[in-house]
């Protein structure tokens, strides 16, 4: 039976990317959602296996939501991508028992892998705690990873604030310079390295979000792009 997953990115077009390839590897991916809120929500209606975050979503970071569901249904397992470099180290990534940091950048087997892990994880934290003591088994968990992910150096920027620390929209002026063509070609390949998808699949996933929203494409690409530098 394949694992139930919500998918929790912060635009919608990343949601369904993302969506689409946990179904290619076997997920069935019973929600899309693009706040923590619709998150919470989404667990206690579909109760899922796991629920995958980006480390930044409109109404707050990603780990305080991967926290959330956790809570909010026992045995919950929560993904947080980030595409901070120390996570490449997939033996040396934050592990917060249920919780877990992970690479937006990881390959397909590797994402497949720690979906797995962590949803064993949280099945077996479950089963061994009831009720309030499952809360304080993921706030342990939180309290030494927090520690434990402030010691990795980078650039004297901890993990950990990139994670947690919400970030405010960036203008758009950079894009204004470039043609269209430019913009929405750049756009295409940040979700082609996110997500893995073909040039084709994101470029047809970028005119979808724009025909629903009755948005100009190159409106979604900038968007896509100014999420692209808050992350970089």
């Amino acid at each position: 039976m394949s694992l139930r997953v919500v998918v929790a990115q912060s635009a919608m077009i990343r949601t369904r990317a993302m969506s689409q390839r946990l179904a290619a590897l076997g997920y069935d991916v019973v929600a899309q959602v693009t706040t923590i809120r619709e998150a919470v929500d989404a667990v206690s209606t579909t109760e899922p296996d796991a629920v995958l975050f980006d480390v930044h979503l409109s109404d707050g970071a990603g780990v305080h939501g991967a926290v959330s569901v956790t809570r909010a249904r026992a045995g919950t397992a929560a993904l947080v991508l980030s595409t901070h470099p120390a996570l490449t180290d997939r033996a040396a990534r934050p592990n917060w028992g249920p919780v877990a940091l992970i690479s937006a950048n990881t390959l397909d087997g590797d994402l497949d892998a720690d979906v797995q892990e962590i949803v064993a994880t949280a099945r077996a934290i479950a089963d061994e705690a009831v009720g309030d003591a499952v809360d304080d088994a993921v706030q342990d968990a939180v309290d030494v990873a927090v520690d434990t992910v402030r010691e990795i150096p980078d650039n004297d920027l901890p993990l950990v604030d990139v994670a947690v620390e919400p970030t405010e929209p960036e203008g758009e002026q950079s894009e204004r310079s470039e043609s269209r063509e430019v913009v929405v070609e750049r756009a295409v390949a940040q979700i082609v390295a996110r997500t893995r998808l073909t040039p084709a699949d994101a470029l047809k996933l970028m005119e979808e979000e724009a025909d629903e929203d009755g948005r100009d494409i190159l409106e979604v690409a900038a968007a896509i792009l100014a999420e692209a530098d808050q992350a970089a």
